[in-house]
This record gives C-alpha cells, structure tokens and sequence, in this order.
C-alpha cells in the first residue's frame, strides 16, 4: 500500500476531471439526441444563477441605445450575424450577441417567471456600468451577463452575449493624451496612432520580450500567449483616424494576451474596433470566439453544429497584422 500513496493525489485528482466532465456534458444540449437531454431553454433555467439579465426595454428607457448588424462573411468565412448594442451614456456598455455554434438560434423563448429572479433591476444594472469589477483579473469584459427582450407577447435571451464596460475620456487623456497611461476600457481618441504591425516591431527590438515572450498577439505558434506587465502595456491602443459616410471615426486594437487555450479568452473582447463618437463602437473583430479550437477545451463535450470560421492560419493572421474589421450593415 506504500506504493500506491503517491498516486493518490493523481487519482483523486483524475475522479475530480471525470465527474466535472460527465456533469458538464450532461448539462448541455448534444446535437442529435435532443430527447435525453435538455433544450436550450431548460439549460437556461437550470444554469440562470450563473447568469444576470438585462432588459432591453428597460435600456431603451434609460439610455440611449444604438444598435448595428454585422457579417462576418468576409473576416471569417461563414454566413454569421452578431447583433451590436451600444448602450451609452458616459461611457458605453456594450453588448454582442455572438452567433450560437451549438443551437440553431441565437435567442431562446423563455417564460417570465422563470427568469424574472435572473432579471437585473435599474440600480443593479447602473452600479455595474459605472462601478465594473467583474472579476479580479478581468474587471470590465464578461460572458455572464446575457440581453433580454419582448418580441410578439415572448420574452428572448440571448444565448451567447459578450458585456464590456468603456469608460469616457476623462481629464488625463482628453488633456494629456500621450503623457498618461490611461487604463484598459478607456476609449482614449487623442493618443498618438499605433499599429498592430509598428508595435510587433517595437517586440521584436526589445531585448526583455524577444527572448521569453513572443508578440502576444501572435496566435500561429500557439493559442496561448502572455503579457510581461499587463498594468504597464495592456489597453487599446489607436491605430488610424478614418471617415465613414463624412463622420470622423477612429479604429482601435487591443494588446492582450490569449489567457487560455482551453476557454474563451473573452479578456480580449471586441479586440479591434472602429469607433465613433455620436455613434458609439460600429465595427470590429471578435478573434476569441471565432478562432477558438473547440478540441482543446470542454465545448469539445457539445459539438458545433456548424463551423466558427472556414479560413487557414495564415488568413486569420492577415486579419489581425492588416487589422481588418467587420463593419455595421447600417453604415455600409
């Protein structure tokens, strides 16, 4: 029995993974044997104290809201539709309904009262726009937060949504725009412009990040990549000022990391965006959830149903290094 103590951390630990496994695949909808699982409104039901909803109904009344359609045909390569909404007033919140890999329909008829509970109220939902703290290391982006609306006498949630808290330029980076290092989630339209591939350079020079730590950005060696000081480089940085239809607009990219190979690495967000100021964000990327590679994670469990993107490596690069964006249907 000497023998055997060593192993027991491995296999309490083994239990743990197959008992999480099994809970998780019986959690969700399987395609193709739907009538011994849930569908995707039990789920819902069953999973509504891991998720807060927000009306939009409500939203309309206290906000303004503006909302865009975008495609992403042409930076993908599938026939998808996400739904965009600004939600402004200071800053902006801003909620992306991503299209459903594992259901046919992005929203899900729900009855009331089974998720009135779930359902944040106007202090609830104004306290977190301008106070965010969702989590310890990703404070103002969350996948936790799902849209509610009323359409024909239903009630809808959104089955994949995306929240991410922007706040307004304050005195620092309206006044001082290039002295400060504004924090991440600062929409911050006075820097000096940056581009992805001018920053990839700057990397590569640097004698702390060649060595240990690749250009974070950089996903073709491998989905998992590390920033060396978040707190010092971690923010959105503007690359060009542009027009569209005779309006200013500015477009951004994010420098983060790829914070897991094996989960959404939603800290990246809406990673590049185009942005105007009476208009809110009105185009951009969503790289994390698009060329997330189902095999090395738990979804793995819940096959897609259809593919997230039909691009190689190399083309999905070109995206990024070229800063290619997917812009609103509305503008176009």
């Amino acid at each position: 029995m000497k023998t055997l103590k060593p192993l027991y951390p491995l296999l309490l630990l083994l239990l743990i993974v197959a008992f999480f496994h099994t809970a998780l695949a019986q959690s969700r909808v399987i395609p193709g044997n739907r009538s011994t699982t849930w569908t995707q409104a039990e789920w819902l039901k069953h999973n509504l104290q891991y998720y807060k909803l927000v009306s939009l109904d409500m939203l309309d009344s206290l906000y303004e809201v503006k909302r865009y359609t975008l495609k992403t045909q042409e930076l993908y390569g599938v026939d998808e539709t996400i739904e965009v909404y600004n939600v402004m007033k200071g800053g902006i919140a801003l909620f992306s309904v991503l299209p459903d890999f594992l259901n046919e329909s992005n929203w899900t008829a729900m009855e009331l009262e089974d998720i009135q509970e779930a359902i944040l109220g106007e202090q609830d939902f104004g306290r977190m726009f301008h106070f965010p703290d969702f989590s310890s290391t990703i404070k103002t982006k969350t996948m936790s937060v799902r849209l509610l609306k009323k359409e024909e006498g239903k009630y809808w949630v959104s089955n994949v949504c995306l929240l991410e808290l922007f706040g307004p330029n304050e005195y620092i980076s309206d006044v001082h725009p290039s002295i400060f290092n504004v924090q991440q989630g600062t929409i911050n339209i006075r820097q000096t412009p940056i581009s992805i591939a001018q920053m990839m350079e700057i990397y590569k020079d640097s004698p702390l990040y060649k060595k240990n730590y690749p250009f974070p950005l950089d996903f073709r060696a491998s989905m998992f990549s590390s920033i060396v000081n978040y707190f010092e480089l971690e923010r959105e940085y503007l690359s060009r000022i542009l027009e569209i239809n005779g309006e200013q607009a500015y477009q951004f990219w994010t420098l983060t990391d790829w914070s897991s190979p094996s989960t959404y690495s939603y800290n990246r967000g809406v990673d590049r965006f185009v942005y105007m100021p009476d208009k809110g964000i009105v185009g951009g990327s969503y790289d994390f959830y698009f060329l997330y590679e189902q095999d090395l994670g738990w979804p793995s469990t819940w096959p897609d149903l259809r593919p997230r993107h039909r691009k190689t490596k190399e083309e999905l690069w070109q995206n990024v290094i070229q800063e290619k964006v997917m812009r609103a249907e509305e503008l176009k």
